[in-house]
């Protein structure tokens, strides 16, 4: 099977780490092959974040996921916890105007969801908890990051609240702490 450029680039072997005699035309995983292929984690929304800078570079991204066999992205531009109370409905509008500049030229594959990566710089308000629109795809999943200096016992803590409020904390970078 051939290899895609991308994958050249980088240490790890390409995904699922097996070879297989499938034509290089068809994925070996997600899309035709009859999985699905989510993408949960990523900063594709243009100019929002550390991510992409331009409509025409997240398109060019969709296009490589889709021919990959990714069915599903959830974009996640960074928000803070200590900004959902003050200038959360400012973030949320932000991130709804670059997914709306962003699907005007986006291929039809993969589906397109939004969601946030929230750096729990301070707990989680009780609010967000509540309010969808600050998770993976509306779901009861929340895509979470600490601080690099981050004290274990608080990280232990804030997922502890979390998970006790009813949704399920998805830890983003799990091998920085």
């Amino acid at each position: 099977m051939e290899e895609r450029a991308f994958y050249r680039d980088t240490a790890l072997p390409p995904f699922p780490y097996r070879r297989t005699a499938v034509p290089p035309s068809r994925p070996v995983w997600g899309g035709r092959s009859g999985g699905s292929v989510i993408d949960l984690h990523n900063h594709l929304l243009p100019n929002i974040d550390d991510g992409s800078r331009s409509v025409e570079q997240s398109v060019a991204v969709l296009e490589a996921f889709a021919a990959d066999g990714v069915t599903t992205v959830v974009l996640t531009p960074h928000l803070k916890a200590t900004e959902i109370v003050h200038g959360g409905e400012e973030r949320l509008a932000e991130r709804a105007a670059a997914f709306e500049r962003l699907k005007a030229q986006a291929p039809e594959a993969p589906e397109l969801k939004l969601g946030f990566e929230i750096m729990l710089d301070d707990r989680l308000p009780t609010l967000a908890m509540g309010d969808r629109r600050f998770s993976l795809a509306g779901s009861h999943y929340y895509l979470v990051e600490f601080l690099p200096s981050v004290v274990g016992a608080f990280a232990t803590n804030v997922l502890h609240q979390i998970a006790a409020a009813g949704v399920v904390p998805v830890v983003a970078h799990p091998e920085r702490y």
